[in-house]
């Protein structure tokens, strides 16, 4: 669906959510809730509860406008904050599996660069790549999760429910910070068509909690808890059990980092343009959304190692 008011569909912003959510949570469930799976479904109802939160507080807080800006600038800070951490752990990654001669530097500008072209060219746009990207990556899921659980031996899914002696509730509220956070809220709900939107911003928060809980099953099943814990991106590995050399060869790994590329492209495209949106004083915000790359560029180049 197109508009031309600046505002973008409900189904738009569902896919820009989810895409925000799975992005980051993909790849640092499986290590953060190695030790015990519900500390993941607790993570993930912290979540919702914070959406539900701020569906209902968004319009409230309008009436304040100085409580309402203190947040807006913490939430788009945050989310340029998780862009370049996502940038960082793509680029690892993809210098890992694919471009390993390739400095570090080299694919994160790249990286930037891309998503700063989509963040500039409005939420419209924003809106009708995620909703692109979002049937791609929906699409790459679905085949994995198949393939992994058809795969599956006597002993799948047994250790996700080992106990450890860790703390489940203070594990919860670890994991749950590493949802992404829904503060992507604050920046598309005020500008999304159509009736019911808290419903389905909800609706689309449980879809993306949904989905990276079934990775974050299948990836410490598949491996067991010591390996899980060893293995840098243990989600991007989970197609290595799976027998599918004649098609992929000894680059298995490559079909699940190319559903992550699309979700991450999305991702950090959403926290540059919000940034962009904080920092800017008019309705458009092309020219700070250069710094909002550059921000996360900076950001990305912050932590010592993956």
């Amino acid at each position: 669906m197109l508009f031309t008011n600046g505002r973008i569909s409900a189904r738009q912003m569902q896919a820009l959510i989810i895409l925000w959510i799975f992005s980051s949570a993909l790849i640092g469930m499986p290590s953060a809730s190695v030790y015990n799976i519900y500390s993941v479904i607790i993570g993930a109802l912290i979540v919702l509860a914070e959406c539900i939160f701020i569906c209902q507080a968004e319009k409230r807080l309008r009436n304040s406008a100085v409580l309402y800006r203190i947040i807006y600038i913490l939430s788009g800070i945050s989310m340029v904050v998780h862009a370049g951490i996502n940038i960082r752990l793509l680029s690892e990654a993809i210098g890992l599996y694919i471009l390993s001669n390739t400095p570090l530097w080299v694919i994160s500008s790249v990286f930037a660069l891309a998503a700063l072209y989509v963040a500039v060219l409005g939420r419209q746009t924003l809106g009708r790549a995620g909703e692109i990207m979002f049937i791609i990556v929906a699409v790459n899921a679905l085949i994995t999760i198949i393939l992994c659980l058809s795969d599956a031996g006597e002993g799948l899914l047994r250790a996700a429910f080992s106990q450890s002696s860790e703390n489940i509730i203070l594990s919860g509220i670890k994991c749950s910070c590493m949802f992404g956070g829904v503060q992507a809220l604050f920046f598309i709900l005020p500008y999304t068509d159509g009736d019911d939107k808290n419903k389905k911003a909800a609706y689309a928060v449980i879809i993306s909690e949904l989905a990276v809980i079934v990775f974050t099953y299948i990836s410490v099943s598949k491996f067991g808890l010591a390996d899980t814990a060893v293995r840098m991106f243990p989600a991007l590995n989970v197609m290595d059990t799976v027998n599918l050399q004649f098609i992929f060869g000894d680059k298995q790994d490559v079909f699940m980092l190319r559903m992550w590329i699309f979700a991450v492209f999305i991702a950090v495209g959403f926290g540059i343009y919000a940034f962009g949106r904080v920092i800017s004083s008019t309705k458009k915000s092309g020219i700070q959304s250069v710094l909002g790359a550059l921000a996360a560029l900076a950001i990305s180049f912050i932590p010592v190692n993956t």
